[in-house]
């Protein structure tokens, strides 16, 4: 962006110049010559710098004043989204015992112009004594359809999991759409054996969808932002990341022998008009979303009384392929004793009078596509500041653009916090990074949706509107951003009724979202349903204290119709 203003100010100068030597051949008369001298290109060049940062300064019409309002409500909307993708593990040669990698893992990719970029899972992974043998769509003589699984136990190693976890692979409209199937469309699960075919039988809530809970959060979420935009931020950033089914029940398995295989048999209530083209490499075991975002040294900083900016700069060779994430703490030494002094940010809402405060400043890079993070410190009541020498900071970073140079499979270098015996690699080309909308045109829209709550969501326009604030210029590429775009328009009515239901002996009141979609504006049923089921728990998070949502989806295309649970934030009714 600052290219643009340098270009169109350096230009503004020589055009001037030609035409203020014409109109004034005997003041000036040598601004309408060609220069041949590098000095004078040199000086033209340095004055356009300078006016084309003032430019910029006054088009941005200060977006610091917003920046500390927005800071207060919607923190995350001031941090750039980092790369993410899925990540799969699986023992190593020689090991098949079941084993546990924990969520915070970091794995790092091949060097990327030198620079390994760090991913960082942010879900448990258990690698079970499991393996998926053969996938496929069957029909039975008697019409009945249904996906047959076949698992093949490796090892015994007294594993008595009751659930597994998987993760529909292969492409992104074909897994969504066995995503619908899986949890609407079975009538029953049926667990077998060699030794039992018959086996036990589970029914369809067995199988629970993944990837919703604060506790799977993809993204670093602050504290002091609604969780229901995390959600809307992750769909549109890495929809995949919901495409996790777990099945529960299989305590009814019985007895596990090493060697075995067991089949689920998921039955469906109807068969389908088009045969599933289903494979094993549909169910995935021991997989999980991940993103580039890191703990990371910043280069410390000497105090200075001539100085009230301080800029914050990640340690190392190549600085353009790190860009700060969020800034976790700041640290002043004092000089001569080098005792530390942490400082709170100037938001925090328990400062004292002996505190000493930083405030951030989020600029555009005049140099590269990045976002330049600075400081500034004060004292409250405009006390003297304490003889500090220096200033260190905590941060988190990701490392930028880079990631988009990598494919599948690039990430598999194993770190200090990798598991040990355990492969993994990435099984999804990183998604796009994205830098935050610093300038206030941007901004000023997200101050209309402070007040959001289920009441303001009743009007189709507002929530259309809502979701629109969640897709950002560059996110995922031109052609996905537009896709993510049509989904939205894809919204075509809404209406809200209120209602009561009886809660644990107590009448509650709440709100049922009835709200038209179309198919066409989406990948299949599969993207609509996904879709819909985000926004279902959007919904339920935004509802007012001991009130309730319900959200009913209706396809106006085919007039399918989908009905989720009543829900209280997390909780389901009944």
């Amino acid at each position: 962006m600052f290219n643009y203003y340098f270009q169109k100010e350096l230009g503004h100068l020589k055009e001037i110049g030609v035409a203020f030597a014409r109109e004034n051949p005997a003041i000036a008369p040598m601004l309408g010559e060609p220069s041949a001298d590098p000095d004078v290109d040199r000086l033209l060049e340095g004055v356009a710098f300078l006016t084309g940062s003032i430019r910029q300064k006054i088009d941005d019409e200060f977006p610091e004043i917003i920046h500390n309002f927005i800071r207060q409500v919607w923190p995350h909307y001031l941090r750039p989204l980092p790369a993410t993708t899925l990540m799969a593990f699986a023992h190593q040669e020689g090991t098949d015992s079941v084993a546990y990698v924990p969520s915070g893992v970091e794995v790092d990719s091949v060097a990327v112009d030198g620079t390994a970029c760090r991913f960082r899972t942010c879900t448990d992974v258990v690698l079970p004594p499991v393996s998926v043998v053969r996938a496929g769509y069957e029909e039975t003589p008697d019409g009945t359809a249904g996906i047959r699984v076949t698992l093949g136990l490796t090892a015994q190693d007294d594993w008595d999991a009751d659930n597994l976890r998987f993760y529909l692979g292969g492409g992104y409209a074909e897994a969504s759409d066995l995503y619908h199937l899986l949890l609407t469309g079975v009538r029953r699960v049926v667990v077998g054996t060699g030794s039992s075919p018959h086996g036990a039988v589970l029914g369809p809530d067995c199988l629970k969808p993944k990837g919703f809970s604060e506790e799977e959060a993809l993204i670093p979420w602050p504290s002091t932002s609604f969780d229901g935009y995390r959600l809307l931020q992750e769909y549109f950033v890495l929809p995949d990341k919901f495409l996790f089914v777990e099945l529960t029940g299989l305590s009814a398995w019985g007895e596990r022998k090493s060697g075995e295989e067991v089949d689920l048999w998921f039955e469906l209530t109807t068969a389908p008009e088009v045969p599933l083209r289903v494979d094993a490499s549909r169910f995935m075991l021991s997989v999980a979303p991940a993103v580039n975002v890191f703990s990371h040294s910043a280069d410390p900083v000497l105090i200075s009384p001539e100085k009230n900016e301080y800029r914050v700069r990640p340690t190392a060779p190549d600085v353009s392929h790190y860009q700060v994430f969020s800034l976790s703490g700041v640290s002043a030494y004092m000089a001569g004793s080098g005792e530390v002094r942490p400082m709170k940010p100037f938001h925090s809402l328990a400062i004292d009078e002996s505190d000493v405060v930083y405030s951030e400043i989020l600029t555009k890079s005049p140099v590269r596509d990045a976002m330049d993070v600075s400081i500034s410190i004060a004292t409250p009541g405009g006390r003297a500041m304490p003889d500090f020498k220096s200033l260190s900071f905590d941060v988190l970073c990701t490392n930028g653009f880079l990631p988009e140079q990598l494919h599948s499979g690039d990430i598999r270098v194993a770190t200090t916090r990798s598991p040990e015996g355990i492969s993994f690699r990435n099984i999804r080309k990183p998604t796009s990074a994205v830098l935050p909308p610093l300038g206030t045109n941007a901004l000023w829209p997200l101050i209309s949706m402070m007040n959001l709550n289920q009441f303001c969501l009743t009007r189709l326009e507002n929530l259309k509107a809502m979701l629109a604030l969640f897709l950002l210029d560059g996110q995922g590429g031109r052609r996905v951003f537009a896709s993510s775009e049509k989904r939205i328009e894809g919204i075509v009515g809404l209406e809200a009724d209120q209602a009561s239901r009886l809660f644990r002996g107590v009448m509650v009141s709440g709100v049922i979202f009835r709200i038209a979609m179309r198919k066409d504006h989406f990948a299949g049923m599969g993207d609509l349903y996904l879709f819909a089921a985000v926004l279902d728990r959007f919904l339920g998070l935004s509802a007012a204290l001991n009130t309730f949502t319900q959200l009913v989806v209706t396809e106006i295309g085919t007039g399918e119709i989908f009905t989720w649970q009543e829900r209280m934030g997390e909780r389901l009714l009944g």
